[in-house]
């Protein structure tokens, strides 16, 4: 699943989707899996696919860092939040 939602992400071998990808990552992040959460909350905060809403962004943002994700965690930084 990690490939197939990047895949439609980037347009890597497939033609570029970001609602194929958001279909794939809120697939995983609903599975728990700390890169879909964090890859979703991505999108939810650039607004690829999904209508942007920071807030979302955040709180995929925060179970993931929670869940150990580093990127998750520079995510915050990047965003001026602390993450604990």
């Amino acid at each position: 699943m990690n490939s197939l939602r990047r895949m439609y992400r980037v347009g890597l071998g497939v033609y570029q989707d970001y609602n194929q990808a958001v279909y794939w990552y809120r697939l995983s992040a609903k599975a728990g899996e700390v890169y879909g959460l964090e890859n979703l909350g991505n999108l939810y905060e650039t607004g690829l696919g999904v209508e942007r809403n920071l807030q979302q962004a955040i709180d995929l943002y925060r179970k993931a860092a929670r869940l150990g994700n580093y990127n998750a965690k520079q995510d915050f930084r990047r965003l001026g939040i602390n993450p604990e």
